[in-house]
């Protein structure tokens, strides 16, 4: 959470009372939170990994939910759609991994 939806969120309330509560607790639990996030990443990278195969099964739920591909995935049960949305983010992660690894290998000609 990024201090703009701390505001967003606060803003909603009625009075400057609970505005100001709500940034003074929120902002503290994000820098910190923040600061432990990174040491977590730097000790284990596999964390990264973790992430960036959650965001690639969000992005293959949506593109399987949406309204254009509907006459495509509509007919398949659910357990399919879930299926082909964690093969998908495994195929993405896989993609990425070797992405890198070529990255890092020197080619001289």
């Amino acid at each position: 959470m990024s201090i703009d939806n701390v505001i967003a969120l606060t803003s909603v309330t009625e009075g400057i009372i609970p505005i100001f509560y709500g940034i003074l607790i929120s902002i503290p639990i994000i820098l910190f939170g923040s600061h432990f996030l990174l040491s977590l990443v730097e000790r284990y990278r596999f964390i990264v990994y973790l992430g960036a195969g959650f965001l690639m099964y969000t992005a293959v739920k949506m593109c399987i939910e949406d309204r254009g591909t509907y006459y495509i995935f509509g007919d398949f049960p659910q357990y399919i759609n879930t299926l082909i949305c964690i093969i998908g983010s495994i195929i993405g992660l896989l993609i990425a991994i070797c992405v890198k690894k070529i990255k890092n290998i020197d080619i001289y000609i």
